[in-house]
């Protein structure tokens, strides 16, 4: 990895113009100061390791918060975890991607969002500390107290531990980007990968001090804390450990406190080797490096520590997937609830709302979310493929008054009708919503199809009729690419409906409501961007704009 060119990144003097709330962020270039080959699979490696995290992160958080027999103190301090490193690195990484695309010169950054990026920065490199030093706690008393265990650290105290781990982290971070704020700017280079606080208050040209003072004491409080806090109950916990003749408790602790010890580890070693590359301002790329893996690695490793070593996560996680993501009520009359077990008829309650208790009502609410969405994309489909049809009918057969009647306010008009038109659906398995149901398929086909046809009719008539070379190819060229997206989604919506009538034919109608959702809505952006001149060359402006293969 090497830097950007001095030409473009190392000018950090205060332009003069209105535009001085905008920032110029250093990031990451990879090679040349344009976007090129090793930039893209720099790009590449580091969105797959971001969606890990993402996943396996937030994987770890439903999962604790749907299975009650997760609900103890440990699996919520995972849980706490698990929320800071999705917090953590989606502040950063999203920027970093969208910046590794962009030549050095066009980074820039609003100050404020430059502040709420350092402020998210600072607030997951506090609270993971404060989150590890309660763990730790959790895991003195788990060993030593095992007896006073439930009493101690009971849901009242894991609710005051949990806020005072992120309260505090909010305190100091705030009174740190408080003194920041106060300086005058002199500069807009923000230099590193992101902003943070050393980065903004290098912007200034006045004293910095007081800055550095309580930048100074913030570091030791919180190391010297976090240090002693995991030196002191690993300590207690060795001596229990030594002195104790209990095989299963030696082995409980070596199981239980390896991966927190590890996990910490890795953690502060990356953190302190940030702070340590920073005294070195020629190693620019080291730092940048360990920056990255500061944010990636820990969060990344953390899930596959607490997954694979609790049996707990193991066993809920296999639960879930064995049942829960087959367990789905939906509003027809019958359902798949187990992979071969056939079709039979949906109970009055999913198997989900009665395993997870209280969260019942959150499944079931997710569950019709699901249902109304995805009726939701099926209406609006049709009913937008109807309004380009009158779109392509205005445009061919009356040109003069197309921009009149075509209008912004007439697309907004157009536009607010095609998506309300579901909100009257109802999510009960009921006689009377059967009964709408066959009148809303009904009026939707029907109107659909009325449409479609009445309005190519007029077209074609108009064709026919017109001698115009140029008028017949330009309806050729649009109606052909709406017709056959309209025939496609058409086709595979009446085949999900004829197929729902042979309740044998499972596995047959999984494959075609797939195609239904994924066909059409991948051929579409071809078919149109293909199709349309003006897409084809706002898109080429724009990859040459931002030096995209360059």
């Amino acid at each position: 990895m090497t830097e950007g060119s001095p030409g473009r990144v190392r000018s950090s003097a205060m332009p003069n113009s209105s535009d001085s709330l905008f920032l110029l962020l250093e990031g990451l270039t990879v090679g040349s100061s344009c976007p090129s080959g090793p930039s893209l699979l720099v790009f590449l490696f580091l969105l797959l390791v971001y969606l890990f995290v993402v996943i396996s992160n937030l994987s770890i958080t439903v999962l604790i918060l749907l299975k009650r027999s997760l609900h103890q103190p440990v699996y919520l301090l995972y849980l706490n975890l698990s929320i800071n490193d999705l917090l953590g690195n989606t502040t950063v990484i999203p920027r970093l991607l969208v910046d590794l695309l962009r030549p050095a010169s066009l980074r820039h950054i609003h100050l404020y969002s430059c502040v709420v990026q350092a402020f998210f920065t600072l607030m997951f490199s506090t609270t993971g500390h404060t989150i590890l030093m309660i763990m730790a706690f959790d895991r003195y008393m788990a060993i030593c107290s095992p007896l006073r265990y439930s009493a101690i650290m009971s849901g009242r105290t894991m609710v005051k531990l949990t806020v005072w781990a992120w309260s505090i982290a909010f305190l100091f971070v705030s009174v740190l980007l408080g003194l920041t704020l106060r300086l005058t700017r002199c500069r807009y280079l923000v230099s590193g990968l992101y902003c943070n606080n050393a980065s903004l208050f290098k912007l200034s040209c006045e004293n910095t001090y007081i800055n550095n003072v309580y930048g100074l004491f913030f570091t030791v409080i919180l190391f010297s804390s976090s240090i002693g806090s995991i030196v002191v109950t690993y300590t207690k916990i060795t001596v229990v450990c030594l002195m104790s003749k209990s095989a299963s408790l030696n082995r409980k602790a070596l199981q239980t406190c390896s991966t927190h010890l590890f996990s910490y580890l890795l953690f502060l070693c990356s953190g302190l080797l940030i702070i340590i590359f920073h005294r070195f301002p020629h190693l620019v790329q080291e730092r940048k490096f360990i920056t990255v893996m500061y944010h990636l690695l820990p969060s990344s490793i953390n899930p596959l520590i607490y997954g694979v070593q609790s049996k707990d996560i193991r066993r809920s996680f296999s639960e879930l997937m064995r049942k829960g993501s087959w367990d789905i009520c939906p509003t027809s009359s019958y359902v798949v609830c187990g992979p071969g077990e056939g079709v039979k008829p949906c109970p009055s309650k999913c198997p989900l709302e009665i395993e997870h208790g209280k969260w019942g009502l959150l499944v079931r609410v997710v569950q019709s979310l699901i249902t109304f969405f995805t009726h939701l994309f099926s209406t609006t489909g049709h009913t937008i493929l109807m309004i380009m049809a009158f779109d392509r009918y205005m445009a061919i057969c009356c040109p003069l008054h197309y921009s009149a009647i075509m209008s912004g306010r007439t697309v907004v008009k157009l536009t607010v009708w095609a998506n309300v038109s579901l909100f009257k659906l109802s999510c009960e398995n009921t006689y009377i919503n059967n009964i709408y149901g066959l009148f809303f398929t009904a009026i939707v086909f029907s109107g659909s199809i009325g449409s479609i046809v009445v309005t190519y009719t007029k077209i074609t008539v108009v064709c026919l009729t017109s001698k115009s070379a140029s008028l017949n190819r330009k309806a050729l060229q649009t109606c052909s690419t709406h017709l056959f997206s309209y025939l496609l989604f058409l086709g595979c919506g009446m085949l999900i409906v004829i197929f729902h009538r042979f309740p044998h034919l499972v596995q047959e109608r999984k494959f075609i409501t797939i195609m239904f959702h994924l066909l059409p809505s991948s051929l579409n952006p071809l078919i149109y961007g293909v199709q349309s001149k003006e897409i084809r060359r706002s898109f080429s402006a724009l990859v040459s704009k931002v030096s995209f293969f360059s």
